[in-house]
């Protein structure tokens, strides 16, 4: 799990549910699994040697079928109280620059966290696929990668003209009281439950999930133990599961479409993977 960047909010959540859930089973060992990419993680899965992992939502989409793992929950944030809302991309602008929809991204230079990212990357250019119908090779977008989450890096590049567009996760904005107005503008803002600016359709956010690894009374205690997780303004921190995926299955009608060779998920993911529940 990569931990060092500026989303604190992520980061900080990551890092409280494993110290929740490292003290829920002690004395037993809980082992964080980091930096382990998607391919691996999936044959673990798949092979029994993982019991727990937090994703987005779409890997989870992707592994729940024929895998056996099933949401315990999925993160919860002031500003997304529907579980199955609450998470999007937010495209960012310049004043001025005559982008004005999606289809005007297509040729253009556009700054990202990373290649493999689902929000980050999949869900606005599922946006752009929805307007023009264009793949995402088809769509002659000139990429660069900070390879970091968070947005500090991206505004960057905006600021100083090295891209035309970036895409954030929705709610960074606000999270981290970053102005936008005279400067920078959200490309075609969209309005659902979510409650800060975004660009694409809400779906289900990061997820916590077990496999068919862990037994019945190992995944009630993680269950229970995040559930009590509490932010320091009492706000829950992990909410209900998701429900509704149909709107990842939207982004994602056909992988190969979507995920082709540097979107394989060949590289580090914000994944955890937790071993040793059962000890």
């Amino acid at each position: 799990t990569d931990m060092s960047s500026d989303d604190a909010s992520r980061g900080e959540a990551l890092e409280r549910t494993l110290q929740a859930l490292s003290e829920a089973f002690y004395p037993g060992k809980i082992e964080l699994l980091d930096g382990i990419d998607i391919d691996a993680l999936k044959s673990l899965i798949e092979k029994g040697h993982i019991d727990a992992f937090i994703s987005s939502s779409g890997f989870y989409w992707q592994m729940l079928h024929g895998s056996g793992v099933r949401a315990i929950a999925t993160r919860a944030t002031p500003y997304a109280v529907n579980p199955n809302a609450s998470a999007a991309a937010v495209v960012l602008v310049p004043e001025g620059s005559g982008i004005e929809e999606f289809s005007d991204l297509k040729g253009k230079r556009i700054g990202a966290s990373r290649p493999n990212a689902f929000t980050t990357r999949a869900l606005p250019l599922a946006a752009l696929a929805a307007e023009t119908g264009l793949l995402p090779d088809e769509s002659g977008i000139q990429w660069t990668y900070v390879h970091k989450t968070g947005g500090t890096a991206l505004l960057w590049l905006l600021d100083v003209g090295r891209v035309d567009a970036v895409f954030l996760r929705a709610c960074w904005l606000e999270e981290n009281n970053v102005q936008i107005e005279g400067k920078w503008r959200v490309l075609e803002p969209f309005e659902d439950s979510l409650a800060c600016r975004h660009s694409t359709k809400s779906v289900p956010g990061m997820t916590l999930a077990v496999t068919d690894a862990v037994s019945p009374d190992k995944a009630a205690i993680i269950a229970r133990t995040v559930f009590t997780m509490k932010e320091e303004h009492e706000a829950p921190i992990w909410g209900g599961g998701a429900t509704d995926f149909r709107d990842v299955d939207n982004v994602l009608p056909n992988p190969s479409a979507f995920f082709w060779e540097e979107v394989s998920f060949g590289e580090k993911l914000n994944i955890l993977g937790l071993q040793s529940l059962k000890s």
